[in-house]
């Protein structure tokens, strides 16, 4: 029976246990003291392989006792649940460590030689080196136990293929002078299927030529048709009276000058040429010219202020109530001078009128 020594847990407790399959064998406090009673059965059972001579075991197993200078051997193998481990061997048993790099630490030990756990699919031994080292141990000086009359008959075995084999290398032989004939054929088809298509290709470009050279004259045709439309429409306007030209010879009728006079109210007021930008009327007298900032300027009811700005004039009639501009009445002339000019600047100033003084404090 295989016995499988093991560490796991005590009982989901502290503490470690030793196990040989399901059966319980010893209760430890630490990890350590598990492992090492683990390593010590290990030594023992190494003890117990370099005293026994005869005892029976597997095939494998008798050839590497017969050596004397066996060793336990460490390869890479795969277990059940397909991780790779390490496995120490020899002739009566196995340590498995799952650690793969570091000190050998004996997890688990089996009690039967490696090659009857890898019969019954306990380990898989994948890896090229491990394989070479278990065929080295395991494999090797297996010696041809059949019978000479076994061995007689391969023998004949295989001189009679060979014999068949040399016969079907003498039978291409007459096939070989055959084949440059069937090459020649082949090749001649080929030859043909090529022009065949070479013919059909320079075919297509012909075709794609004259398309595009019938496209090409449509074009042509296209373009001469619509310039001549165009000369013959240019040639008929020229015919053509012209029905837009002015006509100066109607005579006037009674309703013209109401007309005239209406156009020219419509069109704004443009200042004198004579006149300066700021200026002052006084009644009865012709407009004077106003130097900006004078202090001899005194408005009485019946001046007009005409100033000149952006080509226009702009008169303010000056009354006892306030200034008149535009058939309105206003209380300073600031008032007309942001909307004349369209920005916040003194009535004073726009008109060309001494400021006035401002009241000290």
């Amino acid at each position: 029976m295989r016995k499988k020594l093991h560490i796991t847990r005590y009982n989901k407790t502290r503490n470690w246990a030793i196990w040989a399959n399901e059966e319980l064998l010893a209760v430890t406090v630490y990890r350590k003291g598990a492992q090492a009673v683990l390593d010590y059965i290990y030594t023992l059972t190494q003890n117990t392989i370099n005293t026994m001579s005869n005892t029976k075991t597997t095939a494998a197993a008798t050839t590497a006792t017969n050596n004397a200078d066996f060793d336990p051997t460490i390869i890479k193998a795969v277990n059940g649940e397909g991780k790779t481990i390490r496995i120490k061997f020899d002739p009566l048993g196995v340590s498995v460590c799952y650690n793969l790099k570091g000190k050998w630490c004996a997890h688990e030990i089996y009690n039967q030689p490696l090659p009857e756990l890898v019969a019954e699919g306990v380990f898989t031994i994948e890896d090229e080196d491990s394989q070479k080292t278990y065929a080295k141990y395991f494999n090797a000086g297996k010696k041809d136990r059949r019978s000479k009359a076994k061995r007689s008959k391969t023998k004949k075995q295989k001189k009679s293929e060979a014999v068949v084999e040399v016969e079907q290398d003498e039978q291409p032989a007459a096939t070989i002078e055959e084949t440059p004939q069937i090459e020649a054929a082949e090749e001649a088809a080929a030859a043909e299927i090529n022009e065949e298509v070479e013919a059909a290709l320079w075919l297509e470009i012909e075709e794609a030529r004259e398309a595009e050279q019938l496209a090409e004259v449509t074009m042509e045709a296209q373009d001469e048709e619509a310039a001549e439309a165009d000369e013959e429409s240019a040639e008929s306007a020229v015919e053509e009276p012209e029905s837009n030209e002015r006509v100066t010879d109607v005579e006037p009728t009674a309703e013209a000058p109401a007309q005239e006079s209406a156009a020219e109210a419509a069109q704004p007021e443009e200042a004198p040429s004579k006149l300066s930008t700021y200026n002052l009327k006084k009644a009865g007298q012709a407009p004077m010219s106003l130097t900006p900032g004078s202090d001899d300027i005194k408005l009485e009811p019946g001046d007009q202020l005409i100033r000149i700005y952006k080509r226009r004039m702009i008169e303010v009639e000056v009354t006892e109530n306030g200034y008149k501009w535009n058939g309105e009445t206003y209380p300073t002339l600031t008032h007309i001078s942001w909307k004349a000019a369209g920005y916040q600047i003194s009535g004073n100033t726009f008109f060309g009128l001494p400021s006035k003084p401002r009241n000290k404090a």
